[in-house]
């Protein structure tokens, strides 16, 4: 299990390079992750991991009818088989309480349009699904603490702590510390993890019936003409509608929303124009002939707002700098250690560039 570990850490470093809080956070969580999981995953066989799946967008009205405009696409996480069934794993991070089977967050994913967008990816490819696991992490919420007295002399008087002996570096840095290093944070998170890990670690297998996938790919198709017509109207009148409640969702302010309020211009320095609009695809994906790629993502920003669709997606606009924000450097630092990990643990055989040369 630890050799298994240190494929993950070397992938967290790499990743997490110049942000070491982040990566003490993770290395702590994966240190608990595979203490919890390590003999479950070692019965899992990986088929793909990171792999982009494309496939026709059919309409079920009439029955059977190919998209002539979109091809449907998405970037899975894991396919993997149990005793011969297939299942797609997704992993998720969150700083909301997980424990709780029965929270709104466990709600929501209950009726998140990403499960089904793959489900109908796979199926159409040839791979029925026996369901969908969400492996969910929670995001540690404690930050180095203070050190207090007692701690200083304990770490001086015996050079450890929490039981755990420190490096020469930190016993000789006490005198004048005044929080937790790197050090002493991970061996207090490190413990913290470990004592509670179904705390910061669920995973819930849903089953899709077939009403709900058929569900969804009727309102996915009806979507793709609302997306369609919305272009056309655009494109004859400049003019395409927004949704002022999109702007500021999870209290953060849409990276549009300058452009909107008229306190900015799609033609000024902040903005650059980008020719790929599915970077979380990176590069891996082409639409049949003259059509354009549907990713779960495109279809749930038109619904948010079409004008953002339209900056994101049509224009191909985006910030000319622009900094990755801290819930989504963890995430993609997360997703790294999972790769990293689960192949390791299961001897599957990377097909990315890293592993090529």
């Amino acid at each position: 299990m630890y050799a298994y570990l240190g494929h993950a850490y070397a992938a967290i470093d790499k990743a997490a390079a110049g942000n070491e809080l982040v990566a003490t956070q993770c290395r702590a969580l994966i240190t608990g992750y595979a203490h919890k999981y390590y003999k479950e995953n070692a019965e899992y066989e990986i088929v793909d991991i990171e792999t982009v799946y494309t496939a026709p967008l059919r309409n079920l009205d009439p029955k059977g009818r190919i998209s002539r405009k979109w091809t449907l696409a998405g970037k899975i996480d894991k396919l993997i088989r149990i005793d011969g069934e297939y299942f797609l794993v997704d992993h998720k991070t969150t700083s909301l309480d997980i424990s709780d089977p029965s929270s709104n967050y466990w709600r929501v994913l209950r009726i998140e349009s990403q499960p089904r967008h793959y489900e109908i990816l796979m199926y159409s490819n040839g791979i029925p699904l026996r369901g969908i696991i969400w492996d969910v992490v929670k995001k540690p919420t404690t930050k180095p603490r203070k050190i207090t007295n007692p701690v200083r002399n304990s770490v001086t008087n015996d050079g450890t702590y929490l039981g755990e002996e420190v490096s020469n570096e930190t016993f000789e840095a006490m005198g004048t510390m005044e929080k937790e290093n790197m050090e002493m944070y991970s061996i207090r998170l490190v413990k913290e993890v470990l004592g509670n890990t179904d705390r910061h670690f669920q995973r819930k297998p849903i089953a899709l019936t077939k009403d709900e996938l058929e569900q969804y790919n009727r309102s996915l198709w009806q979507v793709s003409e609302d997306i369609a017509t919305t272009m056309k109207r655009t494109e004859k009148t400049g003019f395409t509608p927004y949704n002022p409640s999109g702007c500021m969702m999870w209290n953060t302010p849409c990276q549009y929303l300058g452009i909107c309020s008229r306190h900015d211009d799609v033609d000024s320095e902040n903005w650059a124009r980008s020719d790929d609009v599915h970077p979380e695809l990176e590069g891996e994906a082409e639409a049949d002939g003259n059509r354009e790629l549907l990713t779960n993502s495109r279809a749930k920003c038109f619904q948010l707002c079409p004008t953002k669709h339209h900056y994101r997606y049509v224009m191909g606009l985006e910030r000319a700098e622009e900094q990755l924000k801290l819930a989504l450097f963890f995430g993609n630092v997360w997703h790294e250690a999972m790769d990293a990990w689960w192949a390791a643990v299961s001897g599957y055989e990377r097909r990315d560039d890293d592993n090529e040369n």
